[in-house]
């Protein structure tokens, strides 16, 4: 018996041993990958401001909500009640819930969860790898783990990186309930637990249950199709508890709006998705190959587009083979079915869903990143054209990781004059002057709230855009608030006041009032409200 470790059957090495130089330089591989990504988050981990993306700032609340012991709820000041707002599941706030009872008036601790589960997905990118080739599996890593859009956002309180580590547990673990032997019960469990909680960490994650089920359904698997059934149903039990959900599943107003609610006919919607479609098709080198964005547009204008069109075609056609390949060399194995159902389901939710697929958009396709790179390496007609195909991918993911860590996404926006505005500005001078219930006044009470670590309430009723003095004041009066924030609103221009928030300064100038600090070049005040607050 050899003492060198064998492989895994494949169309790469079908049970070769591996050579002890070849296991050596697989080891080197993975340590200089593993590195190199570790590096690469830790200079990017602090690149956008917390709440500045709107979506921390409804995680990081019903996080520290959770810790609390009020639920997966949100309230940002006195003026609403406590809520679950439907757009966000609770399965990442409970993720990141122990983080903040740990840290309850902190918030870089809550990113630890991000870079775990970053470590976990390109650990899984590896596992997918390693049905074939140890070598194939480094490469594989590399593309994943040095992606920009890995690395990006491992740092940042969202759920997509969670998800796609989550998504790809389930998927692989799965494998184990379609073969011929009787699963385990604790098989079972595990796929059914990471796959509810696939589903409550982001509603597409009902795209992972949809692809087990069908698989197992596709190789006669009929009871076992229905235990996960019936087990993932009930670990969704969990949104019947008060607060956890807000109507209908988990689904508030605005998320079955931006699914059911547009292109109701038929014909409208089969175009509007297929629309989409070809939007994430476009969008497909820029996850793969992420040369191409607004600065290579902006340098080739034109030649640009095609040229992302003609890779985007090139990339689809490498997919498309090694799907191929892959069921003609193992027809009985379950990864590439489980890979293409899941695929297939995330896209049809992808392209259902009302938002044009460009920019942060793209952040949507990362969970199928390592299904992806395992198809394309094996669609590739020759090693040559692999070993290409990685290498300008690796450039393009190290030159574009060296652009950010060189020129931060917060200064680049800046400097572009739009996003990113942090909506922590004055927090110090806040929390050394105020009382800490003392309510505030501000625009995006939210993202305020988070990051000022206060009561905040708006600045008008619910629906007035014209500032309003009058309004204001008995505002201020009927929930006790004591100071007034003005600064620039989040989605619009670092240092500068929007319109509004320019009526609103000349406004509050106009009746007499001087700010109790204010910082010019962060075009932020802060204002006192209410009589008798010192």
């Amino acid at each position: 018996m050899p003492l060198t470790p064998r492989l895994r059957s494949g169309p790469f090495r079908p049970g070769k041993p591996l050579d002890p130089r070849t296991l050596g330089g697989v080891r080197r591989g993975l340590t200089v990958v593993l590195v190199a990504f570790a590096v690469l988050v830790a200079l990017r981990l602090d690149e956008t401001p917390v709440g500045s993306l709107t979506d921390d700032a409804f995680y990081v609340a019903m996080a520290r909500s959770l810790a609390a012991g009020h639920g997966p709820v949100v309230q940002a000041g006195p003026d609403a009640p406590a809520a679950n707002p439907g757009l966000f599941p609770p399965g990442y706030p409970l993720m990141l819930a122990p983080l903040a009872f740990a840290q309850p008036h902190g918030l870089d601790l809550l990113k630890l969860v991000g870079v775990l589960a970053s470590l976990a997905f390109v650990g899984l990118a590896w596992r997918l790898g390693r049905d074939d080739d140890s070598t194939h599996s480094v490469l594989i890593l590399a593309c994943v783990a040095l992606n920009p859009w890995t690395v990006a956002w491992a740092g940042r309180i969202t759920s997509d990186v969670p998800y796609a580590a989550i998504a790809l547990a389930a998927l692989l673990l799965g494998r184990g309930l379609v073969d011929g032997r009787a699963p385990s019960p604790r098989r079972y469990a595990a796929v059914v637990i990471l796959a509810g909680l696939a589903m409550l960490t982001r509603t597409i994650g009902l795209a992972v249950l949809l692809a087990i089920v069908a698989t197992l359904l596709g190789h006669r698997r009929w009871a076992r199709a229905g235990v996960v059934l019936v087990g993932t149903a009930a670990t969704q039990l969990v949104l019947l508890l008060p607060g956890w959900s807000a109507g209908v599943l988990w689904l508030g107003d605005g998320y079955r709006a931006q699914v059911l609610a547009h292109h109701a006919g038929p014909g409208a919607r089969a175009a509007f998705m297929a629309h989409n479609l070809v939007g994430y098709a476009k969008e497909l080198p820029v996850l793969m190959v992420p040369m191409f964005g607004r600065a290579l547009d902006a340098r080739l204008g034109a030649v640009a587009v095609w040229l992302q069109a003609a890779v985007a075609v090139a990339l689809l056609a490498l997919v498309a083979i090694g799907a191929v390949r892959r069921h003609r060399d193992a027809p009985d194995d379950a990864t590439s079915p489980l890979l293409l159902w899941y695929a297939g389901f995330t896209l049809l939710a992808l392209a259902n869903f009302d938002g044009w697929p460009s920019g942060v958009q793209t952040r949507l396709l990362l969970p199928l990143l390592p299904a992806l790179w395992w198809w394309a390496l094996r669609g590739a007609p020759g090693a040559g054209v692999r070993a290409g195909l990685v290498i300008v991918a690796l450039v393009a993911c190290l030159g574009h990781n060296a652009w950010r860590v060189a020129r931060p996404l917060e200064e680049t926006s800046a400097r572009a004059g739009h996003g990113f505005v942090d909506p922590g500005d004055g927090a110090a001078w806040i929390a050394a002057n105020t009382a800490p219930g003392d309510v505030l006044m501000a625009q995006e009470p939210l993202a305020r709230h988070v990051r000022l670590d206060h009561p905040v309430i708006a600045l008008g009723e619910p629906g007035s855009n014209a500032p309003d003095l009058a309004q204001m004041e008995a505002r201020a009066a009927r929930y006790g608030a004591r100071w007034l924030l003005l600064a620039p609103a989040l989605e619009g221009t670092p240092r500068r006041l929007d319109a509004t928030g320019a009526r609103w300064k000349a406004l509050l100038s106009g009746a007499g009032r001087t700010p109790a600090w204010e910082d010019p070049a962060l075009a932020i005040s802060v204002y006192r409200v209410h009589a008798g607050a010192e």
